[in-house]
């Protein structure tokens, strides 16, 4: 195992222990370490609480049936971490006596997120060194009562090696985080790894855990309430939401002084439909299917035409791809679009304002070797509406943007193929210099900088990467 960091070995406020085994993540604590982790919990200097003085927010019933995960767990914790921060200012009182206001229930939500916040920002070692360690029994008695034990169990261990370590007594006056390299830590990095996975479940069951203890935490709201709800919140925004025994069915309206800012579609609890305007004109709507996993974005110009329409199908959870795309001019007539043929090659094409074909081309894996993409360039204008490619012969023009950036290139083919010398501009700048054989890269290539001058030289055949030439 890494040291924690070289330098902490010398300091004299530490002392490590150091087992003939190395410690790891996976391994379980023994009779002798729960000992240890049970007495430094009785030690929570959080946990008093006056049952006097609990305070449980009035939350906005929209969000309470219409948020999810962490969104629905921020809005019950943002009132309480406001209600803790005022209470200690009125009264002059440290956290640890004024965060006595909240249940045992609250405090397991409001000290988890401290640790959710810095270990899927840097890691324990970051929620370590920030100082957020003094919450480590809280958290932990917080998270005991959840139903799942594994994400204390995981804490746990964590916490155990802390205190093994000897990282209670950590100087950060004599240890600096970047130098001393604090986060190189393999135990640490383990646990951070581990956590990721658990992540994403830990906020559906703090949200499960939240709605089944909703007493405990809010003022309360009926769980199976059906209507529309209608609120009015702050700078003139109004809300609407229709329910069905507590889960949104139809629509949710945003507006702003009776202008739509927003416009949703619920079908048991899951939006099908996402509306977004501008000064309440339409500008983004999203029609998502859930029973064939598409969904279709259709982006509008000011007027009213479609300016981008996008059909894409969920290739994983949060993660979309693209199955065909169409771009438009304002007068409605279509600028580009992109299909995947019956083939599997990616047919990129463009038009002309007046809707006439200015290029085609279309992108596959090579069947050899999938990290090698090649094109067949089919079709291809000029500005000027002149063919410069006929029958695969000639030169294809081509032109993207990323970001900021616009790429152009200039294409020599043969045989609907790259055949010599391709040349690419960024911002009107030469930026790369590629040779091709029969499709294939291969020859030297030549990158340079903003300014035009050589940056670079690698080596390629057929296809393949070979080297830098230096």
């Amino acid at each position: 195992m890494k040291k924690l960091l070289s330098k902490i070995a010398s300091l004299p406020v530490i002392q490590f222990s150091h087992s003939q085994k190395t410690k790891t993540i996976n391994d379980e604590p023994n009779p002798s370490d729960k000992k240890i982790i049970i007495e430094h919990l009785k030690k929570d200097e959080f946990a008093s609480i006056d049952h006097n003085l609990i305070f449980k927010p009035e939350i906005s019933k929209i969000d309470f049936y219409r948020l999810k995960e962490m969104d629905f767990s921020w809005e019950v914790l943002k009132p309480l971490s406001e209600k803790v921060t005022a209470y200690c200012e009125e009264n002059e009182l440290n956290h640890r006596i004024g965060i006595k206001i909240l249940t045992e229930e609250q405090k397991a939500l409001y000290f988890w997120w401290y640790l959710d916040a810095q270990v899927t920002n840097g890691g324990f070692s970051q929620f370590i060194y920030n100082g957020y360690d003094k919450y480590f029994p809280a958290i932990l008695n917080g998270l005991k009562l959840l139903p799942d034990q594994k994400y204390y169990n995981l804490i746990e261990k964590v916490y155990l090696y802390y205190i093994q370590e000897g990282l209670e007594n950590l100087d950060r006056n004599e240890v600096d985080y970047f130098e001393n390299k604090f986060y190189e830590n393999d135990f640490l990095s383990d646990a951070d790894e581990l956590y990721y996975k658990l992540n994403k479940q830990l906020y559906i069951d703090f949200e499960v855990f939240i709605r089944k203890n909703q007493s405990k935490y809010i003022k309360p709201i009926e769980n199976k309430f059906s209507g529309e709800i209608f609120e009015k919140k702050a700078n003139g925004i109004e809300e609407s939401l229709f329910v069905v025994d507590g889960i949104p069915n139809g629509y949710y309206e945003k507006k702003e002084k009776g202008i739509f800012i927003e416009k949703l579609k619920y079908e048991n609890g899951i939006v099908i439909e996402e509306n977004t305007y501008t000064d309440g004109v339409l500008l983004e709507k999203i029609t998502i299917n859930n029973i064939d996993s598409t969904k279709v974005k259709l982006i509008f110009f000011p007027n009213g035409n479609i300016k981008e329409e996008n059909l894409m199908k969920i290739k994983s959870k949060n993660n979309w791809v693209s199955i065909t795309q169409k771009k438009f001019f304002d007068n409605g007539n279509i600028e580009f679009e992109s299909w995947t043929d019956n083939e599997l090659k990616k047919n990129l094409k463009k038009y002309f304002l007046d809707g006439t074909v200015k290029s085609h081309s279309r992108k596959w894996e090579n069947k050899d070797d999938s990290s090698i993409t090649q094109t067949d360039y089919l079709i291809c204008y000029d500005e000027n509406k002149k063919q410069t490619l006929i029958n695969g012969k000639g030169i294809f023009l081509g032109s993207n943007q990323s970001g900021d950036n616009i790429y152009e290139y200039i294409v020599n083919c043969e045989d609907y193929k790259a055949n010599g010398e391709s040349l690419i501009y960024e911002d009107g700048v030469i930026w790369l210099k590629e040779n091709y054989v029969k499709g294939m890269k291969d020859g030297i290539e030549i990158e340079y900088d903003e300014k035009g001058n050589e940056k670079k030289r690698s080596e390629y055949k057929t296809g393949q990467y070979i080297g830098k030439i230096k």
